[in-house]
């Protein structure tokens, strides 16, 4: 065999994981070049670019699913702004992204690596904004790619504590109760949203989806075309209805 080709079965170990030469040299190509964007940015401007900047970027590689390159910028933001909760933030999605992916690949071990490390930035996300409702739930949700379902639901229970409950806290337990195939407290808990929240269209287009997974199908009906009739445009619901039958709502 060539010895090019051999080269590119070989794997390295770096802090993000196992990958092929080949794929060592592209990722740093990227990041070099996104480096030299900055660089280029800060030598027109006159002055480094700012947390903001480097955010979009990093955010430009996250939604590309290049996680790595994501990380690296925006662990150069946080260098320039170190308790910036969106940051923090960016960082801990970023790794949840990096991990499914990794289970994806069957490389379970570095996808629980990148899962802890997730948790950590969550952490602090909300350790600089306690109200910080999207770290809160992007930690429950990397807890539950761990499969520690109780400890998601416990942070999540923890934070409805701190600020009170809901209608997106409620359909988070709700959630986790059905994932786990606990259908009873998972009806309930979406009840409680639409009760605490009775305008709230997402809320009942959530409940209405959950009546459908469970072959509910005249209480879906009632759910989803409530939400229709709250707020089409946010309820989404119209593929919903379409599906059971049920459009134009009743």
């Amino acid at each position: 065999m060539p010895a090019g080709l051999q080269s590119n079965r070989r794997f390295r170990y770096d802090s993000g994981g196992f990958e092929t030469i080949w794929e060592h040299g592209y990722r740093i190509m990227r990041t070099a070049c996104c480096a030299a964007l900055l660089l280029w940015v800060a030598v027109t401007s006159g002055c480094g670019p700012v947390v903001g900047e480097i955010n979009q970027e990093g955010l430009t590689e996250y939604h590309a699913g290049r996680y790595i390159e994501a990380i690296g910028l925006f662990k150069t933001a946080l260098r320039k702004d170190i308790a910036r909760p969106s940051t923090l933030y960016y960082i801990g999605r970023s790794y949840v992204g990096l991990a499914e992916e990794r289970f994806r690949r069957g490389n379970a071990r570095m996808a629980r690596r990148n899962l802890d490390e997730a948790v950590y930035y969550y952490d602090r996300a909300m350790a600089a904004f306690p109200n910080y409702e999207e770290a809160i739930r992007g930690k429950s949700r990397a807890l539950e790619l761990r499969g520690e379902y109780d400890k998601a639901l416990a942070a999540v229970k923890k934070s409805m504590d701190l600020l009170g409950p809901s209608a997106k806290h409620k359909i988070t337990i709700a959630r986790q109760y059905e994932e786990r195939g606990d259908f009873d407290n998972a009806l309930l808990a979406y009840r409680q949203a639409t009760i605490l929240e009775p305008l709230n269209a997402w809320a009942h287009a959530e409940f209405g989806r959950f009546y459908r997974r469970i072959n509910r199908r005249d209480d879906a009906i009632a759910e989803l075309s409530r939400a229709y009739r709250i707020d089409p445009k946010r309820a989404d619901v119209d593929a919903d209805l379409k599906a059971l039958g049920a459009w134009p709502p009743p």
